[in-house]
């Protein structure tokens, strides 16, 4: 088994899940702000990475996957039950956990935003982070 694979076997009904997946800088994170109640959970990789490494945002640590990936799984496991709608906000929407959640009743939108607006909003998102500093 893929040592970042997802540990859990019983996602129970994700239907109060939507999961939302684009490569860098496609608008997940956007696309959930503007959909998302005030009072919804939501997960997202590149918050996690960054609490758990405090890198800047969107840049990650390889020794650091295996923890968010676990955080990612907590999370899943602690929104079961939970009458509030949750998003999760991963990249790959080839991911195993993308499968096993719709599989499990999660609704998946995958962005399909061009190569080119991804690079020009890394690109803007990276100047605004420099001058930033």
């Amino acid at each position: 088994m893929n040592r970042n694979a997802t540990k859990l076997t019983d996602f129970g009904d994700r239907r109060n899940t939507t999961v939302v997946c684009g490569q860098s800088g496609s608008g997940k994170t956007t696309f959930v702000s503007q959909k998302k109640a005030d009072d919804d959970f939501v997960w997202d990789y590149d918050v996690v990475m960054h609490e758990l490494t405090d890198l800047p945002m969107h840049q990650g640590m390889q020794g650091a996957i295996g923890s968010v990936l676990a955080n990612r799984d907590q999370w899943i496991q602690a929104t079961e039950h939970t009458t509030k709608h949750c998003w999760l906000i991963v990249s790959n929407p080839d991911a195993g956990i993308v499968k096993l959640m719709a599989a499990a009743g999660a609704a998946v939108v995958t962005l399909q935003t061009t190569d080119e607006d991804c690079q020009r909003r890394l690109r803007a998102r990276f100047e605004a982070e420099t001058l930033a500093h």
